[in-house]
């Protein structure tokens, strides 16, 4: 990696520290220097006119940080990376490897996954991939400070660059205390997204144990297709969108979890990029997981974090087919903090006892988008939802697949709570909320805040066991459009709380117009 040093002071200056001893003159051109193992976007020690000088000329600057954690940048030294990618670049890790390889190929790869993304370029103009091999890695993993911009880095709209990390596309089969996974589909009845109707697969022959699959695998052999289990009886297993062709008699199946396990937390923070819908920071098929039930971890509060990392308006960040499971006290699986996100064929569950979200979303510039994905949170907790979304903070789902918000246990909290200081917008054309009969299931705007306004839009939701199916409050609003499906309620008691007010939906639909306003403005509309 070459670091380049612009000396300002006037002076020469001699970095002692590093070995060999490196001599700044005075002025000139900025000569290289040796590699680091930290560069984080910050300025340090230098005038204001001096900083504009450098913007002007678009040059990345940064501090640098030598091996032993020390920051030798002194006033008047600028230091910044320069480098960038050359041609598309693969990395391999495996749990053989040893972080002295050179981890380009298959029989030379590196021990750790960080060690990878340390020797990657800060600025990304090609595809990058990660490659992960079967295995525990244990260690947290932070992809950060990272330029995604097109072509050779500049602003035309050709090319695009990408960071992949990723596990084996052939996952581990399950362990399982009763029934076997694997075997032969006897009946297969599909998902329906506008009716958020869940697909069931049919195995007669099986014992399993009721809900002891959820937040595993389904893997229909024949097609590859793989999606998250949401729940299970003896002899069925639910999903939320297509396995492909099924055919009863013929079609087998699998049960599985990934085989690349990441035993410690998973960052994706800083990253930034030209706004091309190419560029984007992938992560699939692995599964990222906690070590303890009992011991909070100091400094951070979510399994997997994903801050401030805008690269492209669509997708900034792709989970696919990832799994991530928190048995952390009080650690959230998911927390999104002003990124754009898309979580496809994945699960984020809490499993544990504890007062966090599965998913939590906030800031201004946030924007999850739900693509057959499974959020859980079985918290006995006085607080904890599944999702939870703050401040300004947008959410959507995809039609065609259904995504399933489940919250367990004896939290007071919502399954899935919306409050925003300012507007904050979602959309769920189709979607499940599951949650025990003291929950409410949709919390727009919830009175312990006196944020808004708020907006949510449903198209074709289920909800399943509450003590409130859509509870509006704090001048909140929920818009149903029944062009794209209508929702429905099972075990539900009250189904439908505007402020003070409560109705069934079918009350609801018979007035003209269809309008329930509260006594604090909250509003829900069905047009």
């Amino acid at each position: 990696m070459a670091l380049l040093a612009y000396n300002l002071t006037g002076a020469p200056v001699t970095l002692t520290t590093v070995t060999p001893a490196v001599v700044l003159p005075a002025s000139g051109a900025p000569p290289a220097l040796g590699e680091g193992v930290n560069v984080t976007s910050e300025l340090r020690g230098l005038p204001a006119a001096t900083y504009a000088l450098l913007q002007t000329q678009s040059v990345n600057t940064v501090r640098y940080i030598w091996e032993d954690g020390v920051d030798y940048v002194t006033p008047g030294l600028i230091i910044w990376d320069d480098t960038r990618t050359s041609a598309a670049l693969t990395y391999y890790v495996a749990t053989t490897g040893d972080n002295a390889n050179d981890g380009l190929t298959v029989g030379t790869p590196l021990l750790t996954i960080q060690a990878a993304i340390d020797r990657l370029p800060k600025k990304i103009t090609h595809a990058v991939a990660i490659v992960v091999a079967a295995g525990t890695y244990v260690g947290d993993v932070i992809v950060g400070d990272f330029q995604l911009l097109v072509g050779t880095g500049s602003t035309s709209s050709a090319g695009g660059a990408s960071i992949t990390i990723q596990g084996p596309t052939t996952w581990t089969v399950a362990t399982l205390g009763s029934g076997t996974a694997s075997g032969t589909v006897t009946a297969y009845v599909a998902a329906v997204g506008a009716t958020a109707t869940l697909g069931t697969l049919t195995d007669s022959g099986q014992s399993w144990t009721v809900d002891a699959l959820k937040g595993l695998f389904l893997l229909n052999v024949a097609t590859g297709s793989r999606r998250a289990i949401v729940s299970n009886t003896a002899t069925t297993v639910d999903i939320g969108s297509s396995l492909g062709t099924v055919t009863p008699g013929v079609t087998t199946y699998e049960i599985q979890k990934p085989a690349a396990i990441i035993q410690g937390t998973f960052n994706i923070v800083n990253n930034t990029g030209f706004a091309n819908p190419s560029n984007c920071i992938i992560v699939q098929h692995v599964e990222v997981q906690s070590v303890s039930t009992t011991t909070p971890i100091a400094s951070t509060f979510a399994l997997m974090y994903v801050a401030n990392t805008l690269i492209s308006a669509a997708t900034s960040v792709l989970l696919s087919q990832v799994r991530v499971v928190s048995t952390h006290l009080n650690l959230t699986a998911l927390a999104v903090l002003n990124s754009t996100v898309q979580a496809s064929n994945s699960y984020f569950g809490i499993e544990t006892t504890g007062v966090v979200n599965a998913l939590q979303v906030s800031g201004r510039q946030a924007f999850v988008t739900l693509n057959g994905a499974y959020i859980r949170a079985a918290s006995a907790g006085s607080t904890g939802g599944a999702v939870s979304l703050i401040s300004g903070a947008q959410f959507s789902t995809f039609l065609s697949n259904i995504n399933v918000m489940e919250a367990t246990g004896t939290s007071s909290a919502a399954v899935v709570s919306v409050v925003g200081s300012g507007p904050t917008t979602c959309r769920v054309p189709c979607g499940v909320f599951r949650g025990t009969a003291s929950k409410v299931l949709l919390d727009i705007g919830p009175t312990s805040f006196s944020f808004s306004p708020t907006s949510f839009y449903l198209e074709g939701t289920r909800f399943e066991t509450g003590s409130v199916g859509i509870k509006i409050g704090s001048s909140g609003v929920c818009r149903i459009n029944s062009g794209f499906g209508i929702p429905s309620f099972s075990g539900v008691t009250t189904e439908l709380q505007v402020d003070a007010t409560t109705s069934t939906y079918a009350a609801f639909i018979a007035l003209t117009p269809k309008k329930i306003v509260g006594d604090y403005g909250s509003m829900l509309v069905q047009y």
